[in-house]
């Protein structure tokens, strides 16, 4: 549900912070977003206790969100990306070494956008810069109940690979980087920590099995596949907005679902769909 809010300025602040941060005066960015966040957290609508407001980066974030709101509170979409304003401020800060006000700034983001993967991502980063290995590695492992893409689950393995060489567990960590490069086989970065490690080891550490690799994960409590939840939430509201004609939808929902399974059924669905719109456009 979306209503108009009050204006607080994000793009303008963004914008103009991007534009102080690209000459390297990051203290006047900084007074740019603070002064923003100021007005946000000062808002009487922004801050109604009835409601609560939310602002997502895509459709499926909307809607594994509404998997677990509750239905007793009002919920609406903001107008303006204040997820975005909070990762941008954390960038920031983080550049400007405050890792502390980093931390703070992410975890306000993800109040705003609860299920957005690449702010799980960012605030488990802050962990590592920190030093805190083990709350790296554990904030990581919870990026996995919403990552919708391949992209996405390429760099959470990523990220449990570093914690494994941190670990001195090559076996481990061979593990999590040819599970990465499943999901992302453009990564040149898994791939790179593969040789890595081949190295490290004079050429001792083998890859794994699949089975292999599935008792590492069930050891160190990390999944080997998708989310069952998203792919579910995906194909449903994919077959959904099919029976109601809304083919555009449909293909984006069908489209997440597919990239997770390869399911062939549903490869059939989109390859019928793309038909229809490509005779559309003839």
């Amino acid at each position: 549900m979306e209503i108009e809010n009050e204006i607080i300025g994000v793009q303008d602040a963004l914008t103009n912070a991007q534009k102080s941060a690209s000459v390297s005066d990051y203290e006047n960015a900084k007074k740019i977003l603070e002064s923003v966040i100021e007005k946000l957290e000062g808002s009487e609508i922004y801050n109604d206790s009835g409601t609560e407001y939310h602002t997502f980066a895509s459709p499926i974030e909307q809607v594994l969100f509404l998997n677990t709101h509750d239905k007793n509170k009002q919920f609406l979409v903001a107008d303006e990306a204040f997820a975005t304003l909070y990762l941008t401020y954390a960038n920031l800060l983080l550049g400007l070494d405050d890792k502390d006000g980093a931390q703070k700034a992410l975890e306000k983001a993800m109040v705003w956008n609860p299920v957005n993967p690449n702010l799980r991502l960012e605030y488990a980063d802050v962990f590592r810069a920190k030093g805190d290995t083990e709350g790296f590695f554990e904030k990581t492992k919870e990026v996995h109940k919403t990552a919708y893409s391949k992209i996405y689950l390429g760099r959470i393995y990523r990220n449990i690979g570093y914690y494994f060489i941190e670990k001195g567990l090559w076996t481990e960590a061979m593990a999590a980087y040819v599970l990465s490069l499943n999901y992302d086989s453009k990564s040149e970065d898994a791939a790179k920590e593969i040789d890595f490690i081949q190295d490290k080891t004079d050429g001792n550490t083998k890859i794994p099995s699949s089975e292999e690799i599935k008792a590492i994960a069930k050891d160190h409590g990390f999944s080997t596949e998708p989310d069952e939840t998203i792919i579910g939430t995906a194909a449903f509201y994919g077959h959904k907005a099919l029976d109601d004609g809304r083919k555009d939808v449909a293909k984006y929902f069908l489209s997440i679902a597919y990239e997770l399974t390869a399911d062939s059924n549903i490869g059939a669905i989109l390859d019928d769909i793309n038909k229809e719109d490509e005779k559309i456009s003839e």
